[in-house]
């Protein structure tokens, strides 16, 4: 732990405890001293999740979900079905056990590049210990 005077120490738990509370419902996300995780990283995360949702889901009922209300929570996972940007996550399935979850990037429309560009996973419901891999495409 690094010495810090007593006074310095009172600011830091003062902007730690005060600012970043009262800042954050107005959608602050750049805070000096705050990780910002990047929202591609965010939508990775939900897609990982979402995966295991439906996987248990299948577990417990031999068939996909009908929809996202449908899924189990996971405790102490960030359960959300939106993406990085805020826009609820989209899939499509072939109606026995294969899905593709996924999110149409930061500008919410069909191709693109970068932060724009699709991010995907498709995988089996029915086989959970094969984690397929998050495509940008």
């Amino acid at each position: 732990m690094i010495a810090m005077p007593f006074n310095s120490r009172c600011s830091y738990l003062v902007s730690l405890f005060l600012v970043v509370p009262c800042a954050m419902p107005f959608g602050c996300k750049h805070l000096v001293g705050v990780v910002v995780i990047p929202d591609t990283s965010i939508t990775t995360g939900h897609l990982y999740v979402t995966h295991k949702r439906i996987c248990d889901y299948w577990n417990s009922h031999g068939k996909l979900p009908a929809d996202f209300e449908d899924l189990p929570v996971i405790e102490n996972r960030d359960c959300s079905t939106t993406d990085g940007w805020g826009r609820e996550l989209l899939w499509k399935s072939d109606g026995a056990r294969i899905i593709e979850v996924y999110s149409l990037g930061k500008d919410g429309t069909p191709g693109g590049a970068g932060e724009d560009c699709r991010f995907s996973i498709i995988f089996d419901a029915s086989n959970p210990h094969r984690v397929p891999e998050v495509k940008e495409d």
